[in-house]
Order: structure tokens, then C-alpha cells, then sequence
């Protein structure tokens, strides 16, 4: 190679790597303005809720290399009574897709009633004021412990729309490793759709893994009612008996009353 074609080469070098470095520097200040005016945003929206909405600290994580982030240290979330914790959150909207923003949360608590370690899932940011959209919302490490039954779970799987406008739920989920205190396992897989402004109405159509051993316990436990105890317990007995651990029933709520086929369970709302 001649001195002048290497010549030419050394300075488009030169030329190259700070072009570079000023692409990379204007991509990070970018994605950092983003996340930052995300920080205002939810700011004023905690300020102007009332006390609905707080955290002790909200900041924008510069790190790794565009990976900006909001981390929301001590979230909390007060709706119609019912508090909601989290012990950090992380929200980080991705380049591709603006709209849509990834969600990790930690240590979340539902009042006294529903533990999870760990809640990842992407919130489509579009239209927030009339509908809540969340897809791929993952659960590890599930405690639920209701008034009359208590549960936990390893995993579960959820994809939702929320109608702001309309009350209307639509909700599409799979827990398929749940069990009760005393080792009995059970599994839900199912979808459908709630209203959920007084009285709460909606249909969902459920597959149960071990209907037969979950029957058993929520007669046990009381949530069924005592003028159907013995008839259920029969049921489960036949269901084991003929090996059907898995059928496809219909949860539904009328005015309130929670329904599993025939099967009156109890009353929300």
C-alpha cells in the first residue's frame, strides 16, 4: 500500500472514531432527556393525586450504556382503600417501541392480603388516560392469604386491558403451579371479562388442574356454602375417581356472587 493510500486511511480513521463517540454521546443524552421528562411527569401526577400516589425518591439510572431507567424507590398506591406497596420499581421504555414501557417491580404487597417477590411486565403508555394496557406481566413468588383460604404460587402469567371509561377488565391468565398450605396443588388457565363497578359482573372461562383437590379445600376452608359442602365433596370424590383431575368450568359473577358452575363461592364488592 502506497504512503499516500495509507495517509488517506489514518485520517478517515481519525475522523471515524470521533463521530462515533459524538453518536454514542448524543443516543445516551437522548434517552436520558426521555426518562428525565418520564420523572416529571410522574412527579406532577403524585403531587396532583392527592396522596393517592407517593415514593420516597424517584431517579433516573444513567447505566449501563443506553439502558437509561427510572428506579422509584418505596412506591405506594392507595385505590378505593386498598394500599399497594412496592419496594422499587424500575420503568425503562425501550427504543423501538416509545410507547411501551418495561416494568420490574419488587416486593409488591396488595394490603394485607397478596405478597409477590418479583413483577415484570410492559405497559403500553398510549391513550393512559382512557385505558390500561399491560401484556407479558409475569408474578414470581406469589402469597395470597384471603379471609377464608390461603394459597402461593411459584409463577403466573397475565395479559389485561383496563377501560377506564367503561369499568371493563378484560383479562387473560395462566397460574399453573398454585398450592394450599397443606401441599394440595392446583392450577388455573382461563380468560374473560369483568365489569368492575358496583355490583361487579363478568364471566370467565376457566381450566382447572386438580378441580377435584381444590373443591376439597375450599369445603374445607368454608368458602363453599354449607348446604352445598356435601354435595361438592361427592363431586370431587366421582371427579378423582373416574381420573377427570382437569375440566373446563365457567367462573361467573352476578351481582356480586362468585359462581364456579353451579357452585355458589362467595360475594364480592
Amino acid at each position: 500500500m502506497s504512503y499516500k493510500r495509507k495517509r488517506k486511511d489514518g485520517r478517515w480513521k481519525r475522523r471515524l472514531i470521533p463521530s462515533i463517540l459524538a453518536t454514542l454521546i448524543i443516543a445516551i443524552g437522548f434517552d436520558y432527556g426521555k426518562h428525565w421528562a418520564l420523572k416529571r411527569v410522574l412527579e406532577n401526577e403524585a403531587e396532583q393525586s392527592g396522596g393517592v400516589v407517593s415514593f420516597q425518591s424517584i431517579s433516573v439510572s444513567p447505566w449501563p450504556l443506553l439502558q437509561n431507567h427510572l428506579v422509584l424507590k418505596d412506591f405506594r398506591v392507595n385505590v378505593s382503600g386498598t394500599p399497594i406497596a412496592v419496594t422499587q420499581v424500575c420503568l425503562r421504555q425501550g427504543w423501538r417501541e416509545w410507547r411501551h414501557a418495561h416494568i420490574k417491580a419488587r416486593d409488591l404487597q396488595v394490603a394485607e392480603s397478596v405478597q409477590i417477590q418479583e413483577v415484570q411486565g410492559i405497559l403500553d403508555t398510549a391513550d393512559l388516560a382512557a385505558r390500561i394496557k399491560v401484556s407479558q406481566l409475569l408474578l414470581t413468588g406469589i402469597k395470597a392469604k384471603l379471609p377464608l383460604i390461603s394459597f402461593s404460587g411459584t409463577q403466573a402469567s397475565f395479559d389485561f386491558l383496563y377501560a377506564i371509561g367503561t369499568h371493563q377488565l378484560t383479562l387473560k391468565g395462566d397460574a399453573p403451579q398454585l398450592s394450599f398450605p397443606n401441599g394440595a396443588t392446583f392450577g388455573l388457565n382461563g380468560e374473560g371479562a369483568i365489569q368492575t363497578n358496583p355490583p361487579i359482573q363478568g364471566k370467565m372461562d376457566l381450566k382447572i388442574k386438580n378441580i377435584d383437590k381444590m373443591m376439597k379445600e375450599l369445603v374445607a376452608a368454608g368458602v363453599v356454602e354449607a348446604s352445598q359442602a356435601g354435595l361438592v365433596t361427592m363431586g370431587s370424590d366421582l371427579l378423582g375417581g373416574l381420573g377427570l383431575h382437569d375440566i373446563s368450568v365457567p367462573l361467573k359473577i352476578q351481582d356480586g356472587d362468585v359462581s364456579l358452575g353451579p357452585i355458589f363461592l362467595f360475594k364480592v364488592g
